[in-house]
């Protein structure tokens, strides 16, 4: 019973339920979609992080990748909410300007209709000479008028992140098909570990049944069984020999294949935040120029060039429409609106109530856009600084790389900020 208690206890480990696990988790497949938006993304398994295990000995290298992977990923976030706050506080201007707008005074309030309704008589009348011609609706039309000064940016900026999407699409995929072939791997492993376990009971059984059968037959017949003996000790011990070196290698075969699955593991998480931050990007760009790719947007920028040439020659109407909108900015901006440009594209919102709830729930509808994708980085971050924090709880010897670490890529203020 000894001898059999020894064998079972050298080939037990504790991830010995994992194996019934593992199929589970090959048979999932990451399908990333482009056209979803943010919030449909985050509803999903890919947006949430994987854990990473370390094990109970990890070498210093292995800690230190995971701890810049970690702090690699605290700096992506906070890079992107930097600039989403810029967005969310200029959105929340506009709204407030809405206010300022409907709560003016009823004198005051007429004549900045009076020079509305002008305008947007005369850009009818415009509308009417080139409408052979337009084949962008009024919708685009504003759209482009509004961000007309940085659309040639924003159309380059959007084709490079239809292409960064795609390519971290293709990142995504190849991780998964890699961590897929560890998890193969280490369900091999944990297979053979098995194989070496049930060998290794069997053949204790053998040789102890042989000792136990040579014994009788030398208690029984006076024989020297000495030469038997002897061979049955060298067989075991060739035996005994084998499956050692076999356990040995298959073990040391396993802590690799988990070293591998951990870095495939952290690399996903890493890329995970980039799919998800550039989905948010690309979502909020398409609602904001109401479009559905670059492409959509280059033919809508394109044919509004070309009718703004041809509204170029109606140019006393035109100098009529200019000299009009400084007096529309004039007053505004005597209102205390802090963005008086955007309204020389919506005048028609200035007129029309339905048209004002209209912009007011368009607005409303980016800053809860920025609002999620902010909660959601934010999430990011205090995730990863509470794994870098219970690390340094549990493991004081590497509290000196994880300041270092924060120190080093400048969030330091923030992750200790967190952690107090």
């Amino acid at each position: 019973m000894g001898v059999l208690a020894n064998i079972k206890k050298l080939f037990y480990t504790e991830n010995d339920d994992y194996v019934n696990d593992i199929e589970d988790v090959l048979e999932t497949e990451l399908q990333p979609d482009m056209s979803r938006t943010v919030i449909e993304v985050l509803k999903n398994e890919e947006a949430k992080l994987e854990p990473v295990s370390l094990g109970k000995k990890p070498d210093e290298v292995e800690v230190k990748n995971y701890i810049d992977s970690t702090c690699q990923r605290m700096v992506t976030v906070e890079q992107q909410n930097k600039g989403l706050r810029r967005e969310y506080e200029k959105v929340t201007g506009y709204l407030k300007d809405i206010e300022l707008i409907e709560g003016m005074d009823s004198d005051r309030k007429k004549e900045l209709v009076s020079v509305a309704e002008e305008i947007v008589e005369l850009e009818r009348r415009q509308k009417k000479i080139n409408k052979q011609s337009q084949k962008i609706s009024d919708a685009n039309y504003k759209t482009m008028q509004q961000y007309e000064d940085i659309m040639n940016k924003e159309l380059v900026s959007m084709k490079k992140r239809e292409k960064f999407q795609l390519d971290i699409k293709s990142d995504m995929r190849h991780l998964e098909g890699e961590k897929a072939g560890l998890l193969y791997e280490k369900k091999e492993r944990y297979a053979r570990h098995a194989y070496f376990k049930t060998i290794s009971i069997g053949l204790s059984v053998m040789i102890i049944s042989l000792f136990i059968f040579l014994l009788i037959i030398a208690m029984f017949s006076k024989a020297d069984m000495t030469i038997p003996f002897i061979i049955i000790i060298a067989v075991s011990g060739l035996l005994i020999l084998y499956m050692f070196m076999g356990v040995r290698n298959n073990r040391y075969g396993m802590a690799l294949v988990n070293r591998k699955l951990n870095k495939a593991i952290n690399l996903m998480n890493s890329v995970k935040i980039k799919y998800i931050n550039n989905t948010a990007l690309l979502d909020y760009m398409y609602g904001k120029y109401g479009v559905k790719s670059a492409d959509e947007l280059e033919y809508v920028w394109g044919h509004y060039l070309r009718i703004k040439a041809e509204e170029e020659n109606n140019e006393a109407d035109r100098e009529r429409i200019d000299e009009l909108e400084k007096e529309l900015k004039e007053r505004l901006y005597s209102e205390g609106i802090h963005d008086t440009n955007v309204w020389s594209s919506q005048v028609v919102a200035i007129i029309e109530r339905g048209d004002m709830v209209e912009v007011r729930h368009k607005r409303n509808v980016r800053r809860g856009k920025l609002r999620v994708q902010i909660a959601y980085n934010d999430e990011m971050f205090s995730q990863s600084a509470g794994l870098l924090a219970v690390l340094m709880a549990d493991r004081p010897e590497y509290e000196r790389l994880v300041r270092e670490c924060v120190e080093k890529n400048k969030i330091s203020d923030a992750f200790y900020e967190f952690v107090r």
